[in-house]
């Protein structure tokens, strides 16, 4: 009887060193997938950011404003045909 205690013991001892294993390795994986999603939504503020600045520097350059529209006229035009 002794022996299939152990044996159970032993059994139960493996299953919750794997348990806290695999439950470690979530926990783990669950930080990493907040941090990415931290850096993607900051990278996308800060693209964002950029884009908003370079369309306020354009709008304040009539000359350029003009350029790109005939730009965009001509690709389309292009794409008319």
């Amino acid at each position: 009887m002794s022996s299939t205690n152990d044996v159970m013991k032993t059994v139960i001892d493996d299953t919750q060193k794997k348990s806290k294993a695999l439950d470690d390795e979530y926990q783990k994986l669950c930080n990493e997938t907040d941090d990415d999603i931290r850096n993607i939504s900051k990278d996308k503020r800060d693209n964002i950011r950029e884009i908003e600045n370079l369309k306020k520097t354009i709008l304040n350059q009539p000359g350029e404003v003009k350029y790109l529209s005939n730009q965009l006229m001509d690709k389309k035009q292009m794409q008319d045909y």
